[in-house]
């Protein structure tokens, strides 16, 4: 993945974060981002192996 496309990915997860914490507590905006995280990671491996095209 292209750096901006990583940049904006962790802009959006720490938006949601804060967001979720403020409004539902720690546990969930952590299991969410934790999540997020996730998602990103296996874009990007996908991305890197060929398997994505972006």
């Amino acid at each position: 993945m292209s750096k901006a496309a990583l940049g904006i990915a962790f802009c959006v997860l720490a938006a949601m974060l804060a967001y979720d914490i403020v409004t539902e507590g720690v546990a969930v905006g952590v299991t969410k981002a934790v999540g997020f995280v996730l998602l990103i990671l296996v874009a990007a491996l996908g991305s890197r192996l060929g398997y994505l095209k972006f």
